[in-house]
């Protein structure tokens, strides 16, 4: 009777400490209504980065300038960007790869002018203009 009437109060005791428990918990918190970063980066389980958003700073390379650019990549698991969109003062594009660099499609809108230009792995090149 003695082991009865202690599991009872352990039980008591138990549930006294679960209600205080949950007491102070609060409501759940809801998500975030905006996520603000300098950049995002997306990697696989093997810790490779898959997809990443950033802004790429204003430079100059080989005399020409390119302004400050949002650009977005996805990557296939050798690293390789496979998907680029890009967005800049005055232009922006979207670049389609297979991985080879020798296989891509590219749509630029540059100022008033706007391509697309399809470039096949056997060095086949076709620009539409409108």
């Amino acid at each position: 009777m003695r082991l009865h009437k202690l599991l009872i109060a352990l039980t008591a005791a138990n549930f006294v400490l679960l209600a205080w428990l949950l007491s102070q918990l609060g409501p759940a918190q809801a998500a975030a209504p905006v996520v603000r970063a300098r950049a995002l980066e997306i990697v696989d389980q093997q810790g490779r980065l898959r997809a990443s958003l950033n802004i790429q700073p204003a430079s100059t390379h080989q005399g020409e300038h390119y302004p400050e650019t949002v650009l977005l990549r996805l990557i296939d698991p050798n690293g390789k960007p496979i998907v680029k969109l890009g967005g800049a003062v005055g232009s922006a594009g979207l670049g389609l790869n297979d991985g080879s660099d020798t296989t891509y499609a590219l749509i630029e809108a540059k100022g008033a002018d706007a391509y697309v230009r399809l470039t096949t792995s056997d060095g086949r090149n076709q620009i539409i203009k409108p």
